[in-house]
């Protein structure tokens, strides 16, 4: 995060993304974006990237190990070793 900000890269967290105001943007074109959050806020940009959060598949840890897994988070507990 701070690296993007020495760069003056604008980086909104804590925000969902209007996906209806994407379907207004055209693929391909070299012109800017003008996306929308769920909050009303408007954002121009010449360079999009959606990142969402996603929720890691542990199932298969889980059913080997349930000590492998944090139970309030569902993810896997590793060590600074690399080891579970």
């Amino acid at each position: 995060l701070q690296g993007l900000q020495e760069l003056n890269v604008r980086v909104i967290l804590g925000e969902r993304l209007d996906f209806e105001s994407l379907q207004h943007t055209s693929k391909g074109s070299s012109e800017p974006r003008v996306v929308r959050t769920l909050s009303g806020q408007t954002i121009t940009a010449d360079l999009l990237l959606l990142c969402t959060g996603q929720v890691p598949n542990t199932k298969l840890l889980r059913d080997m190990d349930p000590r492998t897994i944090v139970t309030d988070t569902g993810l896997a507990c590793v060590l600074r070793t690399m080891q579970l």
